[in-house]
């Protein structure tokens, strides 16, 4: 029950500063670590056998943390507002796409058929 009670909290918390920016402000971070830091003080042997119990949140927070930034869409996926950009194409034509595989020297050449065909 001590490792739920103790757990989940961290957990919740390290997801929140995982997923929303505003809250990983300095000013937040610094008032938490004041927080932590005060109740260990005023509890010095409570504060170690919560912060054992909280281990598997803390480490759930940091796998999250890495998860985050490891899956990241890479930028070259990003569209100008900073959002991933759409897997479905409404328009797709096979000529434009297979353009920006061709180099330029070839698409200005005719083909040899072609060649043939004109003279």
């Amino acid at each position: 029950m001590l490792v739920l009670l103790c757990s989940g909290p961290m957990l919740l918390i390290g997801l929140v500063l995982v997923q929303w920016p505003l809250v990983r402000r300095p000013a937040v971070v610094m008032v938490l670590a004041v927080l932590a830091t005060g109740t260990a003080a005023v509890f010095p042997w409570r504060a170690l056998l919560v912060l054992q119990a909280a281990t598997p949140g803390l480490l759930l927070s940091v796998l999250a943390a890495g998860l985050r930034i490891a899956l990241r869409a890479p930028a070259a996926f990003l569209d100008a507002a900073g959002q991933a950009a759409p897997a479905v194409v409404s328009q797709s034509s096979t000529r434009t796409a297979l353009a920006a595989f061709v180099p330029e020297s070839s698409r200005t050449r005719r083909s040899v058929a072609e060649e043939r065909s004109a003279s």
